[in-house]
């Protein structure tokens, strides 16, 4: 739980410094928002406990699973997202721009050795300085092997944690932030906010350029006409400026662009695996010359026989190496024969796999939910009831079949434990843009509510007249 407390307070943290990247006043830190965001920590975080130490022994993966984690502050900050949600944002943040992330790593890694050099002398420091001017006599001063204490050591790695902590965070802040401004483009927002906040800048430059509007058009007009080579050329340069990347990066590329930029980046890709195939070649062959000059300086020749005509001992190292041999003939042998046998198996075994076919939900279960069927399954059960003249029934397939209309768009959170005036909220949370939709919507709940929990009855005629609110909300 303190684990979990802190990880809260670091997404506190990260979120003044996104008021202070954007510009904006972030939602107040309520109650309902502080269990969120304990929720969200308590749901990913614990994890690290055993991601972490596994990526680190792989090594390859490392930098991701930190970049998952550290990203949590700034994804997981207690607004309502589900959890499925919160992991594909927060995943493919951490996965944008994987070499920056990697030296990123790198200097945070030599600046943290330093800081945990800084923090022993510091703690070498100040028993000295207590000695020299205070007279003072610790433990410290006594022994001098006092400072190999792992109890020191750790109490170290701990303070330079502290003080390094802040800086992991906000580096990894400014990551989130910059990813996500690529398609939000909330750095082009945030520069024009600032922009807006210096009124002074704007009329200084509005009184220079009135100040100065005076010479620039004397200056313009004893300045010679440009000729027609100057145009061209001065063309040319606009438009190799124009077309460089960093002018170009926020518009839409064309169809040709679209397809030219697929042909090479497949170019690259192939570029890159096969390179990693050679490399991967060499390392192997690399490898079987190590081994083979390894097993030759093991069991060396044996020196030639001197001709004195003196017994000849047995020649056990040449026996050895024979045997060592006719061992690793075997084991390959073995494995040979394992994978043929494995291989043989696989193409002959047919593996017949059984499809469970989903059970149809009761519609008088008050427990069913809008997620356990699509739309169109809904809809047909609503039809089939009509056909048998259960009206009742046939209404409450039509309202489930809307809110999983609602669900599939991502407009509602289909959840067994809200109720129908929560799922109204949220549609006016998230469809502001579409007041016919919510109109529609909160009468088709309110006809629902009265025929089922009241004692409306419902007639051919009410129930021709859902049945086309019901179209209405899968039209929109």
């Amino acid at each position: 739980v303190a684990f979990v407390w802190m990880k809260t307070w670091h997404a506190v943290f990260i979120a003044s410094v996104k008021e202070h990247l954007t510009g904006l006043r972030g939602d107040p830190w309520t109650l309902g928002r502080w269990i969120r965001c304990f929720c969200q920590q308590a749901a990913f975080q614990p994890t690290a406990f055993i991601v972490l130490p596994f990526t680190a022994i792989i090594a390859l993966p490392f930098a991701w699973a930190i970049a998952f984690y550290q990203n949590l502050s700034w994804t997981a900050d207690g607004r309502e997202e589900g959890l499925r949600q919160l992991y594909h944002r927060n995943w493919q943040v951490s996965c944008q721009w994987p070499g920056q992330n990697h030296k990123v790593l790198v200097w945070l890694t030599i600046f943290g050795f330093f800081v945990i050099i800084n923090v022993m002398l510091m703690f070498n420091f100040i028993p000295s300085m207590l000695k020299t001017l205070l007279g003072v006599e610790t433990v410290w001063t006594q022994g001098g092997w006092s400072m190999m204490n792992t109890t020191l050591w750790a109490s170290c790695v701990a303070v330079s944690w502290v003080c390094l902590d802040p800086l992991i965070k906000t580096v990894y802040a400014l990551r989130c932030f910059y990813g996500e401004a690529l398609s939000t483009g909330e750095d082009l927002k945030a520069e024009i906010r600032s922009l807006r906040r210096a009124p002074a800048v704007a009329v200084i430059w509005a009184a220079a350029l009135f100040l100065l509007s005076p010479l620039s058009t004397t200056a313009a007009e004893s300045v010679p006409a440009a000729s027609p080579e100057q145009v061209e050329k001065l063309d040319h340069a606009i438009k190799d400026v124009l077309s460089q990347r960093r002018y170009e990066w926020r518009l839409p590329p064309t169809e040709d662009e679209a397809q030219l930029a697929q042909i090479s980046w497949m170019q690259k890709m192939l570029q890159e695996i096969q390179t990693a195939v050679a490399d991967s070649i060499k390392a192997v062959v690399k490898q079987l010359v190590r081994f083979k000059n390894w097993l030759s300086d093991l069991f060396p020749k044996p020196k030639p026989k001197a001709m004195d005509g003196s017994k000849s001992s047995i020649d056990w190292m040449g026996g050895l190496r024979i045997l060592l041999f006719v061992l690793l003939a075997a084991v390959a042998a073995a494995l040979v024969v394992f994978f043929w046998r494995y291989w043989s198996r696989q193409k002959t075994s047919t593996v017949l796999t059984a499809q469970a076919i989903p059970a149809r939900p009761d519609l008088t279960d008050e427990n069913i939910s809008a997620a356990d069927l699509p739309e169109n399954e809904w809809l047909a059960m609503a039809r089939e009831q009509i056909a048998a003249g259960n009206l009742r029934l046939a209404l409450r397939a039509f309202y489930l079949a809307g809110l999983a209309h609602l669900g599939e768009r991502e407009l509602l959170k289909i959840t067994r434990f809200k109720s129908n005036q929560e799922y109204v909220r949220e549609l006016e949370r998230r469809a502001r843009s579409k007041p016919e939709l919510l109109t529609v919507f909160g009468d088709t709940v309110m006809d629902f509510e009265r025929a089922w929990y009241g004692r409306h009855e419902v007639t051919p005629e009410s129930m021709g007249e859902y049945q086309r609110k019901v179209e209405r909300i899968l039209a929109c």
